[in-house]
């Protein structure tokens, strides 16, 4: 279940297998625009309100993916890894779809809590929506 879960999940993130990147991210973004809004998602994602993070999702994609799948994904390790603490590093970059040509920033955050360390990868459209999360 966890597994098909986090598939789910990786639903925004279909885009950027398939797509073309670079190191360093395009001059469709600002890069600190880009990176307090990833901020912001984990801070969200830490609380453990699930229905705030659907909501903070682009709303063509928000139906695949419920409050209640998250809380069954993320739950357990985010209670196991403790109170949030700190980014260790944040990386940002860019990928353009091959199929639609649509252009995300991708933001790589290393987030340390008080137990353990998570990687989250989050992935926007120039409206900074969010169109892909994945956490380890």
């Amino acid at each position: 279940m966890k597994k098909l879960i986090k598939i789910v999940l990786f639903f925004g993130l279909l885009f950027t297998f398939t797509a073309c990147s670079s190191d360093k991210l395009s001059s469709s973004f600002d890069k600190e625009e880009v990176t307090d809004k990833a901020k912001a998602v984990v801070d969200v994602i830490s609380s453990r309100d699930y229905a705030a993070v659907v909501a903070l999702i682009r709303s063509d994609l928000q139906d695949q993916i419920t409050a209640d799948q998250l809380q069954q994904a993320w739950d357990e390790q985010l209670a196991a890894a403790g109170t949030f603490s700190d980014f260790k590093s944040i990386v940002t970059k860019s990928q353009n779809d091959k199929n639609s040509n649509e252009e995300y920033a991708v933001v790589i955050l290393e987030a340390v809590y008080e137990n353990k360390t998570l990687i989250y990868t989050l992935s926007f459209d120039t409206d900074l929506e969010l169109v892909g999360l994945y956490m380890k």
